[in-house]
């Protein structure tokens, strides 16, 4: 069995903390779906509605943190969340995974217009708005996004079906992905210093 690749972490900054269990995942996507520094509410307002639909479709009351959003509110703060991952980010892994793999990246770029996701997720932009909007957001979330890319590789399911299963359902990816995304924001961190790196707490 090969050796785990060393990681040289005095490279990397921008550390962001994941949770173990459940809340780990939720975590994990929160800063993908929201990945500026600023964002905190909308990571934490994404979370807490992501458990209070999970309560909701048990017919269970939701914890306290989750209490303070309105009923019918939730569908749409848990699909935003979603729809930007989907349709932002995955486009943005593809470009910086063919980047990592030395390929031509304006190649990678008209590989990702020709989604249905990259052109109908972003509200029918022009494909140059299309290209700056979700490569300039997406920026600080690279290495996160391109990881997440990697676990929905080996989905079974579409990735409009992966993504929440991925959140309610099967948290074991998490582990796999932080690895990933360390590994992947070492390769790009002399073109991106920016990028968040995931990380274990209690």
């Amino acid at each position: 069995m090969s050796a785990a690749p060393k990681i040289d972490l005095v490279m990397l900054r921008n550390f962001v903390p994941i949770r173990l269990g459940p809340h780990g995942a939720r975590d994990y996507l929160a800063w993908v779906a929201y990945p500026d520094v600023d964002e905190s509410e909308n990571r934490a307002r994404w979370k807490n509605a992501v458990v209070a639909a999970a309560y909701k479709a048990h017919r269970r009351h939701p914890p306290p943190e989750a209490q303070g959003i309105k009923v019918e509110n939730i569908n749409g703060i848990v699909g935003r969340g979603f729809r930007r991952i989907h349709c932002r980010r995955i486009p943005a892994a593809i470009i910086a995974r063919e980047w990592i793999e030395g390929e031509r990246v304006m190649r990678a770029i008209r590989g990702v217009l020709d989604t249905p996701a990259a052109n109908a997720g972003l509200l029918g932009a022009p494909e140059e708005a299309t290209i700056k909007r979700a490569w300039s957001e997406s920026r600080p979330a690279l290495a996160m996004a391109v990881a997440l890319s990697d676990v929905l590789i080996h989905r079974a399911e579409s990735i409009d079906e992966a993504i929440p299963r991925l959140a309610w359902v099967d948290h074991a990816w998490v582990d796999f992905a932080i690895m990933a995304a360390t590994i992947y924001a070492v390769r790009l961190s002399d073109l991106f210093p920016e990028l968040l790196v995931p990380i274990r707490v209690a």
